[in-house]
């Protein structure tokens, strides 16, 4: 049953997956995010997904086990290698205090008491589907695009060490940019801002940058000469390298800011302008904003891009080379945040697959 409210559609549901709508309603710019205590999804969705995967790019499913009776390994083993059978494509992630029970494709979103198992329908189930776009961004970002930071990360292909490091610059990046939209709302506002308010140059995105440019030159070395002994279509992930490393070019050329610290340079002529015409500064000022705020966009939209690219690398190389074996981090003795700064500690778990 539906129940149509004004923020959201109330789902009871027995003999039927309580989720469904999300998944049949993916479009071509959709992803999948999962969060389930137990995960055995349904064949006829795992069916429908491998069909749609060369538009999906990003299946995550973050999910937990009994774990009270000491037997973690094994039951995870189990798990992972039943979904994995079937749907080779996902990327896990292990919580073991994960209860949650959300599916999102990033347009409509259900949260509710359901997992994503295969028995799940025969049970009354109660949940929202909601559609507003703004909270559903801020759910999977909290739950879904830190998962790599609070949760255990299943490895079972080289690509997604070497996507953890720069997931992590694209979300330096967001930072960097919503607060430039914040200082301009605040210069729109006619708060008074000073230099020390303004973002530094963002050299140390451009570090973050470049050096992971040497690790990924390294790995692509490494991934390609494998890629040649398993399949004929090496190609197909050739050409992909090739672009990601020529978006990674074009963002070691410039950086974000530039174009927005370059706006505001009026500042010193403001603070040092006689008073009758400190207003004329601040009002041609004002004018220039959304073309600013425009050219920031852009380069946020090439590091955007890169991400996609990056996972779409994972997608062929699975399709193309498959999956035999998986490796499990561990975030505790080395955080995954070192990955921003020295992004070559990645290189223990990509090599893992290509050795």
């Amino acid at each position: 049953m539906r129940i149509r409210c004004k923020d959201a559609d109330i789902i009871l549901s027995k003999n039927e997956q309580a989720y469904q709508t999300i998944i049949k309603n993916m479009k071509r710019d959709s992803h999948l995010y999962i969060s389930t205590f137990n995960f055995n999804m349904p064949d006829e969705f795992d069916e429908l997904l491998i069909k749609k995967i060369e538009y999906v790019n990003d299946l995550k499913v973050i999910f937990n086990v009994y774990h009270f009776d000491g037997n973690v390994d094994k039951k995870t083993n189990q798990l992972l290698t039943k979904s994995l059978k079937k749907n080779p494509f996902v990327q896990f992630f292990y919580d073991n205090s994960n209860h949650s029970k959300i599916v999102s494709n990033g347009k409509l979103m259900y949260i509710g008491s359901s997992n994503v198992t295969l028995n799940a329908k025969n049970n009354f189930e109660a949940g929202v589907i909601i559609d507003d776009i703004e909270a559903i961004k801020q759910v999977e970002y909290e739950v879904f695009d830190l998962a790599y930071l609070r949760c255990t990360s299943i490895f079972t292909e080289p690509v997604f060490p070497i996507i953890i490091p720069f997931l992590m610059i694209s979300q330096e990046c967001d930072k960097a940019f919503n607060y430039m939209e914040y200082l301009i709302d605040c210069f729109k506002s006619s708060s008074l801002i000073s230099e020390d308010d303004l973002p530094g140059e963002g050299s140390i995105i451009i570090q973050y940058i470049d050096k992971y440019r040497l690790m990924l030159n390294d790995a692509r070395e490494n991934m390609l000469k494998f890629a040649a002994k398993e399949t004929d279509e090496f190609f197909i992930i050739e050409e992909l390298f090739h672009e990601i490393m020529t978006n990674l070019n074009e963002l070691s050329d410039s950086h974000l800011g530039s174009h927005f610290l370059s706006h505001f340079n009026f500042i010193e002529d403001y603070r040092n302008a006689n008073e009758e015409y400190k207003d004329l500064y601040w009002k041609i000022n004002t004018f220039s904003f959304e073309t600013v705020l425009l050219k920031e966009r852009i380069y946020l939209s090439k590091v955007r891009s890169t991400l996609a690219k990056l996972y779409h690398l994972r997608i062929k190389w699975i399709e193309l080379i498959g999956i035999k074996k998986h490796a499990v981090f561990m975030n505790s003795s080395i955080p995954v945040t070192y990955w921003l700064e020295e992004p070559s500690m990645s290189k223990a778990y990509w090599e893992f697959f290509v050795s």
